[in-house]
């Protein structure tokens, strides 16, 4: 596995063959280091990892790097993207019309950390499998109504930022200044779009919004509990895990002194990537299954 840290994208571009770019604001961010130890210890070593910034930087380079460089491949974490989206960047990989972009089927990398039997593989676990899915579902009840509210918003701005289906053509009769202040005043889809804008605001319409993203995480039931709605997969995985790490695991370097943070974290994380590919989860299996025949080809 070749892993640059702090590497310039550039170098990256022209001296790598295959190439996955993934989140982060260097490569000892988390999703590099994870994407480093999956490949390296599924015989995809070749595969140089690439941290690339945001999201929308990774979906950008993704866009406009790939019908110059097919053998660039990114991934980025779900964030708020639908199900058809995410499983349509799967099940055409790579995609030779558009770009080969790979998006998590979890809101965050992390998410697929807080899973609690992938979690009780690990040696560094202090506590049992029923304390540890309890402190876990502990922390979602906790984070289940302002998480609601941060997808609420994200619906709003969805539907707000519509752009308008409009274009002119017929520059006749745009003679002067005034022309145009005349043709955009006389657009009707400019009222349509203000009247939408001002419907989608209304506070009745937002609750609605608000009560329909609890009942998709939650599958109806409140308090959470485990197998009902979408809570494990979409609440925000990167706090839960912190969390869940400082609670649950103890891990001793070699001098007996015991790590914290982001250190302690990266060695459970290590340790479990470690584990046969069989035993990872699902969409690890796929991602290395996918880059591993993409790679053949």
């Amino acid at each position: 596995m070749i892993f640059k840290r702090g590497a310039a994208v550039e170098d990256v571009l022209q001296s790598a063959k295959h190439t996955l770019f993934v989140e982060g604001k260097d490569n000892q961010a988390f999703d590099p280091i994870v994407m480093k130890e999956l490949l390296n210890n599924n015989g995809l070593g070749q595969i140089t990892v690439q941290s690339i910034g945001h999201c929308d930087n990774v979906r950008s380079a993704a866009q406009a790097l790939f019908y110059h460089h097919p053998s660039y491949y990114f991934l980025i974490d779900r964030d708020d993207n639908d199900d058809s989206t995410v499983e349509k960047s799967w099940n055409s990989f790579p995609d030779l019309s558009l770009h080969n972009l790979l998006i998590w089927k979890k809101r965050e990398l992390e998410n697929y950390f807080i899973e609690p039997t992938y979690l009780s593989n690990s040696q560094f676990l202090k506590t049992n499998l029923n304390d540890l899915k309890a402190r876990i579902l502990g922390e979602c009840n906790q984070r289940i109504f302002i998480d609601a509210a941060n997808f609420t918003i994200l619906d709003l701005n969805k539907k707000i930022t519509k752009k308008l289906r409009c274009n002119f053509s017929d520059f006749s009769k745009f003679k002067c200044k005034e022309d145009g202040e005349q043709a955009l005043e006389q657009l009707t889809e400019m009222e349509l779009k203000k009247n939408e804008i001002d419907e989608i605001l209304t506070v009745h319409f937002v609750k609605q919004i608000y009560f329909e993203m609890i009942q998709k995480l939650s599958g109806g039931t409140l308090p959470l509990q485990y197998d009902c709605g979408t809570w494990l997969e979409q609440l925000s995985g990167k706090e839960i895990m912190n969390s869940i790490m400082n609670q649950c695991f103890q891990v001793q370097d070699r001098n007996d002194k015991y790590l914290q943070g982001k250190e302690k974290t990266k060695q459970v994380v290590k340790e479990l990537l470690a584990l046969p590919l069989n035993q990872q989860p699902t969409d690890f299996q796929n991602l290395v299954d996918l880059l591993q025949r993409r790679i053949r080809a």
